[in-house]
This record gives structure tokens, C-alpha cells and sequence, in this order.
């Protein structure tokens, strides 16, 4: 027992202990601990399946087993652990998240009550499930009450990160990673549906994670002179060829070991290095300051990859290259082509006359450019027309298919984008290169980075092939629309049983319908099956072919996905399957057209394994948005991709419907899309029936 922590709410968090969903437990299974407070409980939710555990255990499926030990108003400070942990040691879990933390924020408790009570609790956790993995979770986003998110953030995170560190737990900062989407939340205290399905699936990419969890590279460098904490990360300090460098190791390493690494100002906005940490990436750094990407620099970064690669990182790392980094990144990437992934540069330097030689626009550095100088052994007079920076030599990194992301403010005067990450562009594209640059409107040289580090992510994620868009990975909807969407109350998950149900009812349906709100209006969700007596348009054009609407409002790729795989084609063997699917994507989770195409393929890939005898009418989605909008060329994308893939199938067609519901100047059609660009109005789907038909008369003959 820990001398005074008496107080017994983890008890209650104990008895309190119960299954998210019905998930098999069995050798097989890991066993997967979610210990918190309402937010985990799920209190004040529409529905008690919508808390994150649950969620959680809905995209994990049958190879994990969630137990939700959430409980009222607790935190680390709300009480002192009771004597046992029996709830938790009897589930004998392998992995124990801790979602613990905003009423210790809202509390105003200090940093150094949160740390002991949070090493005692890992103690405790530790004694009564030894083999346990623990995670901690940094509470996700408060928009609507604003000193407690910075609560969150200045005193809570830090903290956690500090016990991570110490007790060598991992750390997951659902406070930065949340951030794009917390505005769907913004409330009070209680849970929201949209929160808990954002933590649910940030968690189970953690929990998915391939690793190599007997990997430390550690074991396999020099002995560091010094071992501090990197957000929560051991961070190794050390000495290579009398050079200092620094490499952070993950919790657990990723398979492959991937790794990025960081040139110059370790540490500043850490925000893609931490968020790939948590991905099981290292982050490696070597100092080559004064240096300023001369061949030099890169003979010194030669010798550092090669005893971190023979230490067994990957050979292709992402380089990072912050302001001046961005001459070293560009030039090792132009020197080795063939051992680098990707280059992220953040207001990069990319020509030495811009700066520091202040030839340009910018304000330029008399120091720096005299030491720069003597790096490249120019002089004034040479460095004129002098064509040997490594912006001069792109064409290898181009050839090679190397893609490069920069991060720019458009009033950087410091280091001009005109003068840099513009003629990197301009250049890289010119030669093929694969380049896309992020702009930040009346931003100067600083603030660097995002605060929401996603699109990095993504960015070095695609690049080493590890990333998966989320519209192509099964998930349930957090949905809880009533009446005004059509449902008439209950939740998603209600509406996916209430399909299981119909297609039970009608084992002998010729014709589905698969998609979200615009294919659920064919019928409503009252009576999803065609009536021969019906008076329904459905019902006039469909009911000879005996149809059904399978479609569900707020519907994206993923969540059709998870209806699949969870049977809403089991007993039935229809025919035709129509599938249009891909507007709420686009608009509500702002996909692109490409991922949009990834998941309607994944679809497609799903239904002709699973129901092999019916041919797939393959929509895409109507048109949305201006003719110009943003939105109208996602869609124009995705059709262009699928019209591509699915060429030379017989069991699948491509139907391209949108000059249907489009205007000769390109304009969305008056009288046939209502008035929100989304959703069609009634003369919408007379049109719809009426190119239907002739395909569907073929495929199935007259009914």
C-alpha cells in the first residue's frame, strides 16, 4: 500500500468495470483496460455505445477486448487510490489507457500534485497487473471553455509527459493531435458523441500500430552522456566523431524503425516530431550549425546515417529542415537521392544570396553570410553566378519521385518565399517533382510549423507508405441525428440494426442501394423496401425489381465499410448492387477526391469478395458546390481516379451521372439539387430513376 492514498474511487472505477461491446476474450484477444472519468463512463451521452471505449472496440473488432472503468468527476487529484485494484487485475489486461486529467485542469491543481498522484496510480496499476502496458492519454481539446484548455495544455500535458517519462510509459497527446476537430465539440462538460468516436480512433491507430517492440536502438549506439525526456520520450544525447547529436527513441519502435530527421534547432515546435514519436518513429539530430548545407555539413550527416542505418534505422529517413536547415535537408537529398523518403522544410532557406546574403528582398545576416561563405569557400565576386547549391541540382531528386512538403509564411521577410520556397517549386515541378506548399496567410518567418501537426503526419506517414486515409478503414458513425435528418431519433447504430432487419425481412431482394442521406431518401428510414402498391418514387421506378435502400444520412465510405463487414448482406444475394457514396467525405471530413476513390475502391473490393454475384453500379457521388468550389474538383477527382480502376471488370460499372444534375454552364441544376449544393430535390430523383433504368432493364430484365 502507497503511504497515504486511501481515498477509494479506483474501487468504484473497479466495480464499475464493464465490456464495450461483446468482444471474444480468449487467448488471442488483447485484453484492453480503459480507466477514466465521464468521458470514458460515457455519462450524458445520446446513447450509452457512443463513450469512446465502445467506439474503440467497434474499429478494433474481434482480436481486442475493451473494458470501459470509467466513473464519475475523477482525476488525478480527485482521490487517493484505495487498497486494490481487483476489478482491474482480474480482467488481466496487456494494455491500460489513462484517460484522466480535465477536472484536475478544472480544478486549477498544481503540476506537482498531478505528478504524484499520477506516478502512484502507474505504481499501483504496475503491482496488480505487472505485465500491463500503460498508456497515458493528454486529455483531448476544450474550445468552449478556454482557461481549461490552457490548463490542459500548460499544466496536465506536461505532466503526464514527466511520468512517461519516468515510469516508461507511453504518451498519447490527444490535446494536439484533436485540434482540427475539436470545433465539432465545442461544450460543456459532459461527453460528446464526436469527441469520444475522435478519441476512439486516434487510440485504436495507436492500438494497430505494427511494432517491433524488442527493438532499442539504444543497445546499439554509444554510451549517451545524458538521458532527459523529449515530451515524455527518453531522448539519448551523445557524441559522434566529436560531433553532438541527439536521437529520441519512441516507446516502441515501429516495424521498419523508421525515423526523421531534424536539421537544426532541436526541439523548437516539436509538434511532427512528437506526433510521429507516438507513431513509433525516431527523431534524430545532428549539429551541423555554421555550416550552412556545404559539403561539409554533408560529409558530417554521411558519417551520422551510416552508423544510425548500421544500428538499424530505416535507410530512407524524412528530413526535417527548419529555416537555414532547409539548405543541409536539400542538399543531403540532392547528394543521396536513393536514401531519403520525403523532405519537409518549415520556411526553408534554400539559396544562400537570399539568406544570409541579403541579396534579395529579405533582411539577410552580415555574420552568417561571411561564415556561409568561408563554409562554401565562395567569395562576393563568385557566389554570383555560382550554380552549385543544391537548388542548382534537383534533377536527380526529382527522377528519384523524392516528394517535398514546405510550410511557408506568406510574410516571411526573413527569408522570402519568392526567393525560396517559390523557385524550389517552381524548379522541382518544372523536372516532375511531386511538391505541394502550405501558405500561411500574413504570417512572417515565425510562428514555424502547425499547431495542428496532422498534415505533416500524413505528409510522412504517405511518403514511407504507412499511411492509410481514414476513408478507407471500417468504422462505425458517431451520428445521433433525429427527426431532421430522417431518422426519427436513435442513433446510427439503430439505423444499421433497423437494415439488418429489413434485409431479413426480404431474403429475396434483386436490387440494393447502397449510401448516406441522398440514397436514404429514395425511401426514408421508416420503410426501406420497395411496395409494389407504393406510391413512393421508389416504389414506381424499383419495386418491379424487388429494392431495398440501404442507405444511411451522414454516411462516408468508412462507415459503409463497417456495415459490410457486419452484415448488412448477410442472407440476402442481390443482383444489382447501386453504391453512391463519397459527398460527406468531401464536404463534412474534408477527404480528398484520391482518398475518397481509396475508400468507394475498398467498397468495391469489399462487395465483389462478399457478393460475388452482383453486379456493382458504381456512382461516385453527385456533384457538389460551386462549379469552381473546392468541392466540385474533389468530386471531379474521385470520378476521374474511378473511372480508371474499375475499367475491364464485367462484374463492375462505372456510371457517370452528373449531367444529370448539372446546368450546360457547369452550375448545379435549379429544380433537381435542393438548396444546401448537397442533396437532391424531388425532380432529382425522377431524373436519377430515369437513367437508372435502362441499366438496371438489362441487367435484371423487366422485373
Amino acid at each position: 500500500m502507497t503511504v497515504g492514498l486511501r481515498l477509494p474511487w479506483i474501487l468504484l472505477l473497479a466495480a464499475l468495470g464493464t465490456e464495450a461491446s461483446a468482444a471474444p476474450d480468449s487467448e488471442e484477444t488483447t485484453r484492453v483496460a480503459c480507466l477514466g472519468d465521464e468521458r470514458t463512463l460515457g455519462t450524458g451521452l445520446p446513447d450509452p455505445r457512443l463513450a469512446w471505449p465502445e467506439l474503440l472496440q467497434a474499429r478494433l473488432g474481434d482480436r481486442f477486448a475493451v473494458r470501459s472503468f470509467g466513473a464519475e468527476s475523477v482525476g488525478w487529484t480527485a482521490g487517493e487510490l484505495g487498497t486494490t485494484l481487483e476489478g482491474l487485475a482480474t480482467f488481466h489486461p496487456e494494455v491500460v489507457l489513462i484517460a484522466l486529467g480535465t477536472h484536475d485542469a478544472a480544478k486549477d491543481a498544481s503540476q506537482e500534485d498531478i505528478l504524484a498522484k499520477a506516478r502512484a496510480l502507474v505504481g499501483e496499476i504496475r503491482r496488480a497487473s505487472a505485465l500491463a502496458r500503460i498508456v497515458l492519454l493528454i486529455p483531448s481539446p476544450e474550445p468552449g471553455r478556454p482557461s481549461l484548455d490552457v490548463g490542459l495544455q500548460e499544466v496536465v500535458g506536461p505532466a503526464l509527459r514527466q511520468v512517461a517519462f519516468e515510469t516508461r510509459c507511453g504518451v498519447l497527446d490527444l490535446h494536439r493531435s484533436l485540434q482540427s476537430d475539436a470545433h465539432r465539440w465545442a461544450r460543456g462538460p459532459r461527453p460528446h458523441p464526436f469527441e469520444a468516436d475522435a478519441i476512439a480512433a486516434r487510440v485504436a491507430e495507436h492500438l494497430l500500430l505494427d511494432v517491433d517492440p524488442p527493438f532499442d536502438l539504444a543497445t546499439h549506439l554509444p554510451e549517451p552522456t545524458r538521458v532527459t525526456s523529449f515530451h515524455g520520450f527518453r531522448c539519448l544525447e551523445l557524441t559522434m566523431d566529436d560531433v553532438a547529436c541527439r536521437i529520441v527513441l519512441p516507446e516502441r519502435a515501429a516495424e521498419g524503425h523508421p525515423w526523421i530527421w531534424r536539421a537544426r534547432f532541436f526541439g523548437h515546435e516539436p509538434q511532427l516530431d512528437v506526433a510521429l514519436l507516438e507513431r513509433g518513429w525516431h527523431v534524430a539530430y545532428c549539429d551541423v550549425a555554421g555550416l550552412y548545407g556545404s559539403p561539409t555539413a554533408v560529409a558530417r550527416w554521411e558519417r551520422f546515417y551510416d552508423r544510425v542505418v548500421s544500428a538499424g534505422l530505416d535507410e530512407r529517413p524524412i528530413l526535417e529542415g527548419m529555416s537555414r536547415g532547409g539548405l543541409i535537408i536539400t542538399a543531403w537529398a540532392v547528394a543521396h537521392p536513393e536514401r531519403v523518403a520525403g523532405l519537409y522544410g518549415d520556411a526553408p532557406v534554400l539559396d544562400i544570396r537570399s539568406w544570409p546574403g541579403g541579396r534579395g528582398q529579405g533582411k539577410g545576416s552580415a555574420g552568417d553570410w561571411k561564415a556561409c561563405l568561408a563554409a562554401w569557400e565562395l567569395t562576393e565576386e563568385t557566389v554570383t553566378d555560382f550554380r552549385g547549391l543544391p537548388i542548382d541540382r534537383l534533377e536527380g531528386l526529382a527522377k528519384a519521385g523524392v516528394p517535398i512538403l514546405n510550410v511557408v509564411g506568406e510574410a516571411d521577410d526573413v527569408v522570402p518565399v519568392a526567393e525560396n520556397s517559390d523557385l524550389l517549386e517552381k524548379r522541382y515541378r518544372e523536372l516532375g517533382g511531386t511538391i505541394q506548399v502550405i501558405r500561411k496567410p500574413g504570417v512572417g518567418h515565425h510562428p514555424h510549423s502547425l499547431e495542428d501537426p496532422e498534415p505533416l503526419v500524413r505528409f510522412a506517414l504517405a511518403a514511407t507508405g504507412r499511411w492509410k486515409p481514414p476513408a478507407t478503414i471500417a468504422a462505425p458513425s458517431a451520428e445521433y441525428r433525429g427527426g431532421a435528418a430522417g431518422w426519427g431519433g436513435g442513433i446510427w447504430l439503430d439505423q444499421h440494426d433497423k437494415i439488418l432487419a429489413a434485409a431479413a425481412a426480404r431474403p429475396g431482394l434483386r436490387l440494393v442501394f447502397l449510401g448516406d442521406s441522398i440514397t436514404q431518401s429514395w425511401t426514408g428510414s421508416g420503410d426501406r423496401l420497395s411496395r409494389v402498391d407504393g406510391a413512393r418514387p421508389f416504389d414506381r421506378f424499383f419495386a418491379p425489381f424487388d429494392a431495398a435502400s440501404f442507405g444511411i444520412s451522414g454516411d462516408r465510405t468508412e462507415h459503409v465499410l463497417w456495415r459490410i463487414d457486419h452484415g448488412e448482406f448477410e442472407g440476402i444475394d442481390p443482383e444489382v448492387i447501386v453504391l453512391m457514396i463519397g459527398v460527406n467525405n468531401i464536404n463534412a471530413a474534408q477527404h480528398d477526391g484520391a482518398s475518397v476513390a481509396a475508400g468507394t475502391l475498398e467498397i468495391v473490393a469489399r462487395l465483389r469478395e462478399r457478393e460475388a454475384q452482383a453486379t456493382l453500379l458504381v456512382l461516385g457521388c453527385f456533384p457538389t458546390g460551386a462549379r469552381d468550389s473546392a468541392a466540385r474538383h474533389q468530386v471531379d477527382l474521385l470520378h476521374e481516379i474511378l473511372v480508371e480502376q474499375v475499367r475491364g471488370d464485367a462484374r463492375v460499372r462505372y456510371l457517370d451521372l452528373r449531367s444529370h444534375f448539372l446546368t450546360e454552364s457547369g452550375e448545379l441544376h435549379p429544380k433537381r439539387m435542393a438548396g444546401d449544393g448537397i442533396h437532391l430535390a424531388g425532380p432529382g430523383y425522377e431524373a436519377w430513376g430515369e437513367a437508372l433504368l435502362p441499366v438496371l432493364h438489362e441487367l435484371l430484365g423487366d422485373g
